[in-house]
């Protein structure tokens, strides 16, 4: 389960030259910030851009998602399922990547 536009996502990883870098950029609410204002002024005014997942935590994004069992058969978050090389691409989850036990345990952690 990715967690897109999270509150986790405003949170960069690694500080280059003293400046904050943040792989997540466009899940960030500075990215939101500036696609909203992109789309103001070139695509329709009245258009607002937010993200609906922006003030939740990915825990209680997981307590969400584990109430939804009707997507549990269809969903992935793997990262190997989204690789470039088509021949490195698994099915829908690796079940050995840190992705996978993060998804994993953040969910079940609401099962029973």
């Amino acid at each position: 389960m990715q967690c897109p536009n999270e509150r986790s996502a405003n949170v960069g990883n690694l500080i280059k030259d003293g400046l904050e870098v943040n792989h997540q950029y466009s899940k960030s609410f500075e990215f939101e910030k500036d696609i909203n204002n992109y789309f103001k002024s070139a695509v329709l005014e009245d258009l607002n851009y937010f993200s609906f997942l922006r003030p939740l935590s990915e825990l209680h994004i997981s307590k969400l998602f584990s109430k939804e069992e009707k997507y549990h058969s269809v969903f992935t978050s793997c990262n190997s399922a989204f690789k470039i090389q088509e021949d490195k691409r698994v099915e829908r989850w690796c079940l050995n990547c840190d992705k996978c036990r993060f998804v994993f345990f953040s969910i079940s952690a609401f099962y029973g």
